[in-house]
């Protein structure tokens, strides 16, 4: 497989864990509030944005690996 096609798949990887060691962090830091981003209520537009964000690194994973140049 090209060489450029796994960089760029481990990089969207990274972003993804990268990501996840931030909310991880961010509940173990005990300033987590459960309902709450940045003092706002959460929402359902807010969550289905926050959906997307992180379904396009996964996307791009796949992207990166199956599209031609």
């Amino acid at each position: 497989m090209d060489q450029v096609k796994l960089t760029l798949s481990a990089i969207w990887v990274a972003l993804m864990l990268t990501y996840l060691l931030g909310d991880v962090m961010r509940i173990f830091s005990g300033d987590f509030v459960a309902g709450e981003i940045a003092g706002q209520q959460v929402s359902q537009a807010m969550f289905l944005g926050l959906a997307i964000f992180m379904v396009i690194p996964i996307i791009m994973v796949y992207l990166s690996l199956t599209l031609n140049q």
